[in-house]
């Protein structure tokens, strides 16, 4: 946590974070930390409910949809997502680039 002896969390990896768009979960300023999923979203609660979480910008979607033919993948609210027998989906955008996929311009900036 803060100002411990071994100086985590630096600043300069939360920086990148921020810059990123990550949302900064720290159980130095909330407390203790609760993920809870459905299987589909993922929702975080955490003890000190009237702090904020640094960068609470949109997160990236946690589900891509790829089409085979194109080897192209989306964000799920795309306007360019493939018809469904040409879908498939990725857990992450990681996932995707190591299947050979490339992210698409319209919506993956």
């Amino acid at each position: 946590g803060k100002d411990n002896s071994y100086g985590h969390p630096h600043a300069e990896p939360l920086s990148r974070l921020r810059q990123a768009g990550v949302v900064i979960l720290r159980t130095d300023e909330l407390g203790t930390i609760q993920a809870v999923s459905d299987g589909k979203t993922v929702a975080f609660t955490w003890e000190n409910q009237s702090a904020t979480p640094e960068n609470t910008e949109p997160a990236v979607p946690t589900v891509f949809i790829g089409n085979q033919k194109s080897k192209k993948f989306h964000s799920p609210d795309c306007a360019n997502l493939p018809a469904k027998k040409n879908a498939v989906e990725f857990s992450s955008y990681q996932a995707a680039i190591d299947a050979g996929f490339t992210p698409c311009s319209s919506c993956l900036k």
